[in-house]
């Protein structure tokens, strides 16, 4: 049989308005399906911003959709999660890998059924451990093995792992926007360096941020990547938690893992900051300073000639704490049989001031198009 070409449909539609626009694109996501991709093309103010408004209202989609210019991509739930990618600042397909764009997520394979092993799984002789299914919450083993921290949300990347009886092994560099080229090479000298295979890893910790999105999307790929293929748990700590979790000076009055009384000052760009405290992360623009209650100690981090040397002191002193800390704390919540889903594991993004991530992860933006 002679082999016959599919055709595409073709239909062109003329919007008169956003209000228009958003419509079809809501009618248009009513017959959406897991996995599909819908590439929009078009000049600035063609309307592809307001068709992802409409397609997101479509999908049930409740939260504030704006364009994604300056963190390249954004997530938001609804009746099925949608991604939205703004690829203009791209060069090609390399740096959407390089950048973590891509992820299992988005091919919509996962699998809500199964919530237990896995017919491949390891069996429970071997470490009894379980695989980590997207859309289901991973399980732990209190005979696991060492766990491996990850953290890519500050300008110096981290990765640590505990060593039986002793402080972890913990390694740190200055990553600037080359993440994905050292990462895996630096968790590989790691891992030789102790002698400890990839294979007997009892769980995976990473940092979520808040942080910029290149290093926080390449972490976070890894992470998860690993902890899908080895069948491992994985806990996602904030950064700004694990930061300000651990008494600072020896004369500190607060307990271990107390955040009470503490504060942690980032950047968001190269001129406004984020202040980061027990009521969540808050924009500080460009000329003001952050307001902080009586007896507050501040912690600041990349953020050299913008903070007070004190505070830079600080979160210095708790930045080379960090790997150590994320496998304390990440330690602890395993013990509670807690682990976090794979599908649902996302950063807190901060970027350009252009907005800050809220409690719920979600960003705000400005309405300047550009």
């Amino acid at each position: 049989m002679p082999a016959t070409r599919s055709r595409l449909a073709e239909r062109q539609i003329h919007s008169a308005s956003p209000e228009a626009t958003r419509a079809v694109a809501a009618a248009l996501a009513s017959a959406a399906r897991p996995g599909d991709l819908i590439a929009l093309h078009g000049e600035l103010g063609a309307g592809k911003t307001q068709l992802a408004k409409g397609f997101g209202a479509g999908l049930g989609v409740t939260a504030t959709i704006n364009s994604p210019s300056y963190v390249l991509m954004a997530e938001y739930a609804g009746r099925l999660p949608l991604f939205h990618l703004d690829l203009y600042r791209l060069e090609d397909a390399s740096d959407a890998l390089a950048g973590g764009l891509l992820d299992e997520r988005q091919a919509g394979h996962r699998d809500h059924r199964r919530c237990g092993r896995a017919p491949y799984d390891p069996p429970h002789g071997d470490r009894g451990r379980a695989r980590a299914l997207l859309g289901c919450p991973a399980m732990t083993n209190p005979g696991r093995g060492p766990l491996l921290a990850i953290d890519t949300a500050t300008n110096v990347a981290v990765v640590a792992i505990e060593r039986p009886g002793g402080k972890p092994e913990v390694a740190a560099w200055p990553a600037g926007q080359r993440h994905g080229e050292e990462l895996l090479a630096a968790l590989d000298r790691l891992l030789r360096g102790i002698g400890v295979e990839l294979g007997s890893l009892g769980g995976i910790v990473v940092g979520t941020g808040p942080g910029a999105f290149t290093g926080l999307r390449v972490g976070l790929a890894t992470a998860k990547g690993l902890a899908h293929a080895l069948a491992i748990p994985i806990v996602g700590i904030p950064t700004s938690t694990a930061l300000l979790a651990r008494p600072i000076s020896p004369e500190s009055a607060m307990p271990p893992g107390s955040t009470q009384r503490r504060a942690l000052l980032l950047p968001a760009g190269p001129r406004d900051r984020v202040l980061v405290d027990h009521d969540g992360p808050r924009l500080v623009p460009a000329g003001s300073e952050p307001r902080l209650a009586p007896g507050t100690e501040l912690l600041a981090v990349d953020l050299d000639g913008r903070a007070p040397a004190d505070a830079l002191a600080r979160g210095q002193v708790a930045r080379t704490r960090l790997g150590e800390t994320l496998l304390q704390l990440a330690a602890t919540r395993l013990a509670a049989g807690e682990a976090d889903d794979l599908a649902r594991l996302v950063p807190e993004y901060v970027t350009l001031p252009r907005g800050i991530g809220a409690l719920s992860g979600s960003i705000e933006w400005s309405r300047d198009p550009r």
